[in-house]
């Protein structure tokens, strides 16, 4: 487990797991949070705050455990449990309307937005279908340097 500083936030800390065993245990961490009724707790705090959920991929379940994919990438099944979960708990909102209405004080609690880093083609395969299922707004970043280049990205390599 690596400890990480995030300065800017305040001194915000933050915990990474770096193996399988100490994910298992975050796992088992939150699912008794939840149990207890943490769910309702980290939801009534600051519930006019707009919560920003970042995925970087996508990744069919059968592909999950192979070596070469990346492990911060979701499944398709997880993905999904994801969006029902937000669609029956939240109000998503897309990244430019919640930032507008966190300005003018007009942002409906439990506001989420969702974004994917990088522009991997998945985001438009494998989740680009499921947000249209779930009619769930997304923003998607991407690397523009590494499209025009044709280059991989550093953690591919």
């Amino acid at each position: 487990m690596r400890e990480w500083d995030f300065p800017a936030s305040g001194g915000s800390r933050a915990l990474l797991a770096d193996g399988p065993g100490e994910r298992c245990v975050i796992r088992l961490g939150f699912r008794t949070f939840l149990r207890m009724g943490g769910e309702s707790l980290a939801w009534g705090w600051k519930s006019h705050i707009l919560r920003i959920l970042c995925y970087h991929g996508i990744c069919a379940d059968r592909l999950a455990h192979e070596p070469w994919m990346p492990e911060f990438f979701v499944t398709v099944s997880a993905f999904r449990r994801q969006l029902e979960y937000l669609r029956d708990n939240a109000t998503v909102v897309p990244l430019s309307e919640g930032v507008a209405a966190l300005g003018n004080g007009s942002l409906p609690p439990r506001a989420v937005a969702i974004t994917f880093d990088d522009g991997f083609a998945n985001n438009l395969h494998l989740a680009g279908p499921l947000l249209v299922e779930y009619r769930v707004p997304a923003t998607i970043f991407l690397s523009s340097a590494y499209m025009e280049s044709g280059d991989l990205f550093p953690f591919l390599k």
